[in-house]
């Protein structure tokens, strides 16, 4: 009787047990697929922000080959202005003499027909030179009556502004600046009118003074 009471006191504790058994496995089946699934996702994360990486990396390369194309192109556009400025600087020394062959040959009223041959040939030879420059877009800056500008001016000297003209005018220009496009292919050399004339030009300073030794 005691053995028969006994079993019947064991039999719910074995059949817990029993019940118990079951609910821990399929707990530690599920604790092990949620770390699975968090290795994953930490995974996926890792990758997704490599190919970010890579894809910033691909686009900085993509955007200093752009970059490093332009700076090509500017620079032989810079080289190109630049040869083609010494040429037309050139140019402009043969104006120069040109200008300067025709107001020492200036006509006289009687001068002869050989003189005046040569003198209408220098100045067919000075309108297409001219012509050449301006289909080049050279063009001569204005100087006389305008303000001083040192970007486009070079004032040579000064002398005492004329009755009624502002101080800083320009009144004499002593050989003719040009432009090229937008850039000044030479400046101006001009006399400045000033209301305290002297030998010192605007764009030099005054030298000091160092007293005698």
């Amino acid at each position: 009787m005691k053995d028969n009471r006994e079993r019947q006191e064991a039999a719910p504790e074995e059949e817990a047990n029993s019940a118990a058994a079951p609910a821990s496995k399929d707990e530690e089946k599920t604790a092990v697929g949620d770390r699975e699934m968090e290795a994953l996702t930490a995974r996926a994360a890792e990758l997704e922000r490599q190919v970010e990486e890579m894809r910033n990396r691909y686009l900085r390369a993509v955007a200093d080959m752009d970059n490093a194309r332009k700076r090509a192109r500017q620079q032989i556009a810079d080289a190109e202005l630049r040869g083609s400025e010494d040429v037309l600087r050139d140019m402009l020394t043969v104006v120069d003499n040109l200008e300067r062959a025709l107001e020492t040959t200036r006509l006289a009223p009687d001068a002869s027909p050989e003189a005046q041959a040569v003198y209408d040939g220098v100045k067919l030879i000075y309108r297409q030179v001219l012509d050449l420059l301006a289909r080049w877009d050279v063009k001569p800056i204005e100087a006389v009556g305008q303000q001083f500008d040192i970007t486009r001016h070079e004032a040579v000297a000064q002398v005492a502004a004329p009755p009624g003209a502002e101080e800083g005018v320009v009144v004499e220009e002593t050989q003719k600046g040009y432009m090229h496009g937008g850039r000044v292919l030479r400046p101006s050399k001009v006399v400045v009118g000033t209301r305290n004339a002297g030998q010192t030009s605007p764009t030099e300073p005054e030298k000091p003074n160092q007293g005698k030794r």
